[in-house]
């Protein structure tokens, strides 16, 4: 059954991947967003610009619509979903909230559930907090209003046009043919992704099967790779071959993109079960079309943080003194070894 859906925001990375994916469905979409990325998409769709934080001129906005479901690609504030709650409880078929596995916080036992209520601290993860806090919202609102909502949790999200650039780190590592690579940690920690185009399709299938009840689904690759196997997969996917250089994070000047304060690692059973969603793409397909993409459309490079993540000459320096470093307190260790032997043997 073809809809009419609003979306919010939708013009930058997934939002634009999730309205093609409902126009290839045969939907009729709305975008709201500020104007500031206007782009493409496969068919005509209706704009309307406005600030979605402008609360009072939002809600105006939104009484002038007529959608069947809304799709909420960008809720940050509480407030944001308040103002989603007021301008259309009773008046829409389905809700689709899209939300962080961030609000899960960090701990040692994975995977993580649905049901898991963790407490997150809001000064050490403020964006955690806040997402958990909109989730809270559209909970809320479901038992008070019956609005039919699916909340979707999402991982590492990657693909064409994603200005994190995560995968950049990388990629550009390569074209620039570095010999070593550091790995920060041993390069042990766990980060689930998913590719772009499923997470639309996972979208477009909460929105078409609206619950009954608030239904809050993970997602993300079947496959799940640490931070090494993610570098090593790039570079095996680009033919290129490198030195891995294994250093504590602390000693690092900058944060490597796939490096999280803990495994970040997600059971994504409940949609297969209930909805009986598939990934489409692997995560080397995936991998290949983003790596693809960022040869084709690299980056801007003259902003201050690409200045931080590509100083070579820092990190040749990096590697070379932990080289020292590592070697001379190997020496140093055997040395006291040898010592302590050779005064066993002379008792």
């Amino acid at each position: 059954m073809n809809v009419k859906v609003l979306v919010i925001g939708g013009t930058r990375f997934i939002g634009r991947y999730i309205v093609n994916e409902l126009l290839r469905k045969g939907h009729k979409i709305i975008i709201y967003h500020r104007g500031r990325n206007e782009c493409e998409f496969i068919q005509k769709v209706e704009h309307m610009h406005g600030d979605r934080r402008d609360y009072t001129k939002f809600k105006k906005d939104m009484a002038k619509l007529s959608p069947d479901g809304v799709v909420d690609v960008i809720p940050l504030y509480p407030r944001d979903s308040k103002a989603i709650v007021d301008s259309f409880h009773g008046r829409i078929r389905s809700l689709v909230h899209i939300s962080s596995g961030g609000v899960y916080g960090f701990r040692a036992f994975i995977p993580f559930k649905e049901e898991e209520q963790n407490l997150i601290d809001e000064a050490r993860y403020p964006y955690a907090y806040s997402k958990r806090l909109c989730e809270q919202i559209i909970i809320e609102s479901q038992r008070l209003y019956e609005i039919p909502c699916v909340i979707l949790r999402l991982p590492a999200v990657y693909g064409p046009y994603d200005y994190s650039s995560r995968e950049w780190f990388i990629i550009k590592r390569i074209l620039n043919k570095r010999r070593h690579i550091i790995i920060p940690d041993g390069g042990f920690t766990l980060v689930h992704q998913f590719y772009v185009e499923d997470v639309a399709k996972a979208v477009a299938m909460a929105l078409e099967n609206p619950p009954t009840k608030i239904c809050v689904y993970n997602i993300g690759h079947e496959q799940i790779l640490n931070l090494k196997q993610i570098t090593r997969l790039i570079g095996k996917l680009m033919n290129y071959k490198w030195e891995e250089v294994k250093i504590p994070s602390e000693l690092i000047p900058y944060k490597n993109p796939f490096l999280f304060r803990g495994n970040l690692v997600f059971s994504t059973s409940k949609i297969k079960q209930e909805l009986g969603f598939k990934e489409t793409f692997s995560i080397e397909q995936g991998m290949r079309r983003t790596i693809d993409w960022f040869c084709k459309n690299p980056p801007p490079q003259e902003d201050e943080m690409h200045n931080v993540l590509f100083n070579y000459e820092l990190e040749d320096r990096i590697i070379q003194e932990y080289s020292n470093f590592v070697t001379h307190s190997q020496q140093s260790f055997f040395k006291k070894i040898k010592i302590r032997e050779g005064s066993e043997d002379n008792r």
